[in-house]
């Protein structure tokens, strides 16, 4: 099993034999009702333009802590080529690569096998930039929102030194997260100068070079802005939690009000880096 750099939030269930790094996946109320990778299940996170710009997002942090979602089932010998998003309740048939986002939820997506046959392929020339702009950001995004979640809400369930420890660990670790995140994202903007020179000399789409040019341009200010983030104004719910019960029973027992608030709180955490691109 590989998992570098993957979160799992509460009831996601790892089958045997998979690669699932760079990716966060949630979905799922209980260990009976849990979201599900598939055994033989491969999250592609490395393209033959060698970048690692292919974080996934399989359900989100805005609704996703909130553990009160549909599983996601993620079907056994089969992949998902990142950066992709998948929706709440969505299920990927078994034995395909799925290589699109799933964004309506309740759906069963069967992937397409591509058509078979060698044909020419120019490494390292992008021609969904925009898709792959807007994804990155909107991991991130999440990545930022489920920090404000530790800072805010994880850290009242501390009782001793080793929740403590576990709390510390937790947020270093999404620290190195969005900073390889960005980092990732910074390579691809380098990537783009010979991917554009490529597309203007053979006939590519106006609107894929506006869009690659536009990110190398933009990425300085749009860096500086995802790294200075630093979001507040957790909602008034956060501090009547009872810390009482455990962390999960919790949460599922909190009144529509606060969850309708809480999840207004992290998406517009995850708003905030969206609108960078859009």
């Amino acid at each position: 099993v590989g998992l570098k750099q993957t979160i799992f939030l509460p009831f996601v269930t790892a089958g045997s034999l998979i690669n699932f790094c760079d990716a966060l996946m949630a979905g799922g109320t209980s260990r009976k009702d849990h979201s599900e990778i598939g055994s033989s299940f491969v999250h592609f996170n490395f393209t033959p333009h060698q970048d690692k710009a292919t974080a996934s997002l399989i359900g989100d942090v805005p609704r996703g802590v909130f553990l009160d979602n549909r599983p996601i089932f993620l079907g056994g010998q089969g992949g998902l080529v990142g950066p992709a998003r998948v929706a709440y309740g969505a299920v990927i048939a078994a034995g395909g690569v799925c290589r699109q986002d799933v964004l309506d939820e309740n759906q069963l997506h069967v992937p397409e096998v591509p058509e078979a046959g060698t044909r020419p392929y120019a490494t390292g020339v992008y021609r969904r930039a925009d898709r792959l702009i807007a994804n990155n950001l909107t991991y991130v995004g999440n990545i930022i929102a489920l920090r404000a979640w530790y800072g805010a809400v994880r850290s009242r369930f501390v009782r001793d030194a080793f929740d403590q420890a576990v709390l510390d660990g937790g947020l270093r670790n999404l620290e190195l997260i969005f900073e390889e995140r960005v980092k990732r994202l910074g390579d691809v903007a380098a990537k783009f100068e010979p991917s554009i020179s490529w597309l203007e000399a053979n006939g590519g789409k106006v609107e894929e070079i506006a869009a690659q040019k536009r990110f190398q341009t933009e990425w300085p200010l749009i860096q500086s802005r995802l790294e200075s983030m630093n979001p507040a104004g957790a909602p008034a719910f956060v501090a009547d939690i009872d810390s009482s019960e455990s962390y999960i029973k919790t949460i599922q027992a909190l009144e529509p009000a606060a969850r309708a608030s809480g999840r207004a709180w992290l998406q517009s955490i995850v708003d905030e880096t969206q609108n960078l691109w859009s």
